[in-house]
């Protein structure tokens, strides 16, 4: 390549994983992704399918060990999809109790 700049890789997981948490389901507790063998460098994107908020909210800290919880909420539609680093900071979200 000739334009002088420096080549960025990105790395990305070949079987992503997918979580859907339907009405009265639990997914998983409060974890960071290097539990799961993830590299610490990994970025989440959430994507929900519906509005968010509540018992159906995915909650996450800001920065690793922060332990600010807070959930993320929003209208579905309206610029929901959210990342995060997923592979240091913990997050989890609750019982869905949603209708």
């Amino acid at each position: 390549h000739d334009s002088g700049e420096e080549e960025i890789c990105y790395y990305y997981q070949a079987f992503p994983c997918v979580r859907i948490v339907r009405p009265e389901e639990f997914s998983i507790g409060p974890h960071a992704d290097v539990a799961y063998g993830h590299h610490p460098c990994s970025v989440n994107f959430y994507v929900p399918l519906t509005g968010i908020g509540g018992a159906n909210a995915l909650f996450l800290e800001s920065s690793p060990e922060k332990a600010d919880w807070h959930p993320i909420v929003g209208e579905y539609g309206r610029n929901l999809v959210k990342h995060f680093a997923g592979g240091i900071c913990v997050h989890w979200t609750t019982e869905n109790k949603t209708e």
